[in-house]
């Protein structure tokens, strides 16, 4: 027997399937747990930038970084002015960054109220917590507000010698701090551990303990939203081959448990 000719398709029927593929695409819980997520790495991502140029305009390792530092030093006006322009931009990393990291704390807390009483929730939380109870964190916590709340912070620049060596650091003064009483019990602990706050080392050692937690935070989201996900690429394979175009490749299936 001859094989049936399928009828050809009108623009109207046509015009149809694809805005029905479209909104079942818009509306897939895929793509909803997609842009919800996004929108966390977004921050994430924004915060590490910041920290990259924060801890690069405080670094003054090597020979450039040290030629640096001493274009600083000095009561000529070249150098008076390069301090000051030093100063500004040192605030307003400081300020963006302490800022930032409450930011993603905030959106965490908006992601994770879709998955309230969840196993991963519950998970999360514990991690959470450790992170958030670490003096370094209370400190640049507290820190954040005092610069919005009080004043800007206490920083200063010193040189000192050591190994024969000429070291340059960046330090945020311990007495004010201590003094403003904007600091929790813990972050007082931090600061009184100090003679005075090296910036970079607040910096490096919250982002060792932030990055554990965010490393295990991202690695959930295929566990979470794996099947989803490639369902909701093949949606959108399907309104590719609709339109000539070529297929995406499908998301890895690493749906490991929490």
């Amino acid at each position: 027997m001859p094989e049936s000719i399928q009828p050809e398709e009108s623009d109207e029927d046509f015009a149809a399937r694809a805005e029905a593929l479209r909104a079942s695409i818009q509306n897939h819980p895929g793509r909803i747990a997609h842009n919800r997520w996004d929108s966390v790495r977004l921050v994430h991502a924004a915060l590490k930038w910041n920290e990259h140029f924060l801890l690069r305009h405080i670094d003054f390792t090597g020979p450039e970084g040290e030629a640096r530092a001493f274009s600083y030093m000095g009561m000529e006006r070249e150098q008076r002015e390069a301090m000051q322009t030093f100063w500004m931009f040192l605030f307003l990393f400081l300020a963006n960054y302490t800022a930032m990291n409450t930011t993603l704390v905030d959106n965490v807390r908006g992601l994770m109220a879709n998955y309230r009483s969840t196993p991963f929730a519950q998970e999360e939380e514990k991690r959470r917590q450790s992170l958030g109870y670490a003096p370094v964190t209370q400190f640049l916590k507290d820190l954040r507000n005092y610069i919005t709340h009080v004043t800007t912070p206490p920083l200063s620049f010193e040189m000192s010698f050591q190994n024969n060596e000429t070291k340059f650091v960046a330090k945020v003064k311990s007495e004010p701090l201590l003094a403003s009483g904007r600091f929790t019990a813990t972050a007082k602990q931090y600061i009184g551990d100090q003679q005075d706050i090296v910036i970079a080392d607040a910096v490096t050692e919250y982002a060792e303990l932030r990055e554990a937690y965010y490393t295990w935070m991202f690695e959930q989201f295929d566990a979470l939203h794996g099947d989803d996900i490639r369902a909701h690429d093949e949606l959108v394979n399907q309104q590719n081959a609709m339109y000539g175009l070529p297929a995406q490749s499908p998301a890895p299936d690493d749906s490991s448990p929490v």
